[in-house]
C-alpha cells in the first residue's frame, strides 16, 4: 500500500510538471554568449528551445533565436527603466515589466521581442505571469491582480493576508496558480 500511495504521489507531479515546458540552459552558456558591456541581467524565459529572453537594466531586453548562442541587446524603454519581470505566453507574445521614473511600466511585444509597446503603467508590477494573450496575473506586495485585456487594467482578485510579500508566481492554468 505505501508504494502504491508513493507511485500515486508520483504520477500527480509528473502530471503537474508536463502542464509547462520548461528549457534548461546553462548559466555558464549564457552568461558567456551576452555581448560586452550588457547592463545587469535580471529574469529569463525561453518560451521554445531557441528563442529566449533576458530583462535587463538600462531599459533594455537581451533575445537569442539560436538557443543561446548568440544574443541581441534590444532598446525597449528608457535608460532609466529597470525591467525585472518576463513572462511570455508564445514565442511571439510577452510581458516585460520593471520600473523607471519613480513609477512601475509594463511594455508588451506581439513579434517575438523585435518591438515593445507599452501597455500599463502606475501599477507595482513586483512579479507578473500572463497564461494567454490577454490573461495574466501580477503581485503586488500582498495582493494578487488579474487582467483579461493584456494588462491595460487589473482588477484585484485576491489579498495574501497570511504570505507576506510573495516573490513568484506559477499558473498551470487561468484559474489555476501557486505563489
Amino acid at each position: 500500500m505505501k508504494h502504491y500511495a508513493i507511485l500515486c504521489f508520483c504520477l500527480l507531479l509528473s502530471g503537474l510538471s508536463c502542464k509547462k515546458e520548461e528549457i534548461v540552459v546553462p548559466v555558464a552558456t549564457v552568461s558567456s554568449q551576452v555581448p560586452p558591456g550588457a547592463p545587469e541581467l535580471h529574469d529569463i524565459v525561453f518560451p521554445s528551445a531557441d528563442t529566449g529572453f533576458i530583462s535587463c537594466s538600462g531599459g533594455q531586453v537581451l533575445r537569442t533565436v539560436n538557443g543561446g548562442n548568440s544574443w541581441t541587446v534590444i532598446q525597449v524603454g528608457a535608460p532609466e527603466i529597470d525591467f525585472e519581470y518576463l513572462s511570455f505566453v508564445n514565442s511571439q507574445v510577452g510581458y516585460v515589466s520593471g520600473e523607471g521614473f519613480g513609477t512601475r511600466v509594463l511594455y508588451k511585444t506581439t513579434d517575438g521581442g523585435l518591438t515593445w509597446n507599452m501597455t500599463g503603467s502606475s501599477y507595482e508590477y513586483v512579479e507578473i505571469e500572463f497564461i494567454t494573450v490577454n490573461t495574466g496575473y501580477m503581485l503586488h506586495y500582498s495582493f494578487l491582480y488579474k487582467t483579461t485585456n493584456g494588462g491595460l487594467s487589473w482588477t484585484m482578485v485576491n489579498t495574501l493576508s497570511s504570505i507576506d510579500y510573495p516573490e513568484d508566481l506559477v499558473f498551470l492554468s487561468v484559474d489555476t496558480g501557486f505563489m
